[in-house]
């Protein structure tokens, strides 16, 4: 009878722990919600583009299916993307331009962007969000360098400098997710709460 009852008691501990870890793995692996986005995109602290933020995060039918982790993922290569085809635009300009130092200025700066972005991925899927967060916002300075280069020729490249800046809104936006991450997942919810 002992037996059996520290049997069932050993057991009633292993299903109450299995419940905690399946009720966290569920919060992690949760679509992201309406009140969740509309929290994103209007975080006070992080000058997000509200309006580029939304466009991107309810607009896109892939964004609406992921969960957080999948979501930053997604953005990352969305801003990969971006910028590639930004650096692709760089490299066009160069060859008619008569500043051709600062384009190649510029043209390096994306590719360290690039550079950093591919590290934020690999540091994501490693679950290391901190790492991913930093490699992630060394966007910033990059593409802000730029826009300060590009300003400075005549005639100044418009899009090439707009482009910039829809790169650093989209950084703002996976930054804002990734504290999220550093801060315990949960952050999103107890904003919305």
């Amino acid at each position: 009878m002992v037996v059996y009852v520290k049997k069932n008691f050993s057991l009633a501990h292993i299903v109450v722990l299995l419940l905690f870890v399946v009720s966290s793995y569920a919060r992690s692996s949760m679509m992201v919600t309406k009140d969740e986005i509309e929290v994103i995109c209007t975080k006070k602290d992080m000058q997000i583009n509200s309006s580029l933020c939304f466009e991107i995060l309810k607009a896109t039918p892939e964004a609406a299916k992921l969960d957080l982790p999948s979501l930053v993922k997604y953005l990352i290569e969305y801003q990969s993307r971006n910028v590639s085809d930004t650096l692709k635009q760089i490299k066009l300009f160069r060859g008619h331009t008569t500043d051709m130092r600062k384009m190649k200025d510029c043209e390096q700066l994306y590719e360290g962007a690039l550079s950093g972005i591919d590290d934020s991925l690999k540091a994501l899927a490693a679950k290391d969000y901190f790492l991913s967060h930093l490699r992630n916002a060394g966007t910033f300075p990059n593409m802000h360098t730029c826009i300060d280069t590009l300003s400075t020729m005549k005639p100044v490249p418009e899009v090439l400098s707009r482009r910039s800046s829809v790169i650093i809104d989209i950084t703002n936006i996976i930054c804002v997710i990734i504290d999220c991450f550093i801060r315990g997942k949960n952050c999103v919810i107890a904003e919305i709460l």
